[in-house]
């Protein structure tokens, strides 16, 4: 009959001692995980990932000397959030947009950026001239996708001149910028409407008076109200 071969316990915290008892020798704790930066940095750039750091990164902004003129802490807040559905990173979205009339809109110079980025595309396709005659400005713009056909768009000083936008300070100092800006914003919104998710630009919003007129931001009646108001039929006279 072979000897079957002895069951060795399981090791347990004590130890045997020679004299005496078995002593238990207190167990190691595991080191506590190393604590994740409250704002993590992915790929050189800040990642935003819940409201409170959206805020207080907004506020830091705000309270710094880079703060963009006229846009309080809620309405940076704003533009890193449209810039973010945008594809843009946090900073970026500082840069590019502004909150005017109560609306995100964005700067004609990002605007190339946005539909650049687009996986259609067509570097080939995209042509922006500007020529002057007989003191008219006329800008012309043309996108494509590929496998699209071309979209050509043109605003010249007589579209201005029609829409009232000539008289505007920005207009006189700067007319060629701002004819190319409104041809290639009508360009971009027709060839890639999917980049600008109908984002207007900065320029267009300086110029428009937001419901025929009626200042967002001033206004002592809110917008639901002023459409219920236009939307109601007549007073019958008694």
């Amino acid at each position: 009959m072979t000897e079957q071969p002895m069951l060795t316990e399981p090791m347990t915290t004590e130890e045997v001692n020679e004299t005496g008892p078995a002593k238990k020798v207190p167990k190691k704790k595991a080191p506590p995980p190393a604590k994740k930066p409250d704002i993590e940095i992915t790929d050189g750039m800040l990642d935003l990932s819940n409201i409170d750091q959206l805020i207080r990164y907004s506020d830091g902004i705000y309270n710094s000397k880079y703060r963009p003129r006229d846009m309080s802490s809620a309405d940076i807040m704003c533009a890193i959030q449209t810039g973010a559905e945008l594809g843009m990173k946090p900073m970026a979205a500082v840069r590019s947009i502004a909150v005017i009339n109560g609306r995100p809109s964005i700067w004609g110079d990002a605007i190339i950026g946005l539909c650049m980025r687009h996986p259609l595309w067509d570097e080939g396709g995209y042509v922006e001239t500007i020529d002057i005659k007989n003191n008219v400005i006329t800008a012309t713009c043309t996108m494509a996708r590929r496998g699209g056909q071309p979209v050509t768009r043109t605003f010249t000083t007589e579209d201005a001149k029609t829409a009232g936008y000539m008289g505007k300070d920005t207009y006189k100092k700067h007319p060629k910028r701002m004819i190319q800006c409104r041809a290639r914003s009508w360009c971009a919104k027709d060839a890639f409407p999917d980049a600008m998710l109908g984002m207007m630009t900065a320029e267009e919003m300086q110029l428009a008076d937001a419901l025929d007129g009626v200042d967002l931001d001033k206004s002592e009646k809110s917008l639901v109200d002023r459409l219920k108001e236009k939307e109601a039929p007549p007073e019958s006279a008694d």
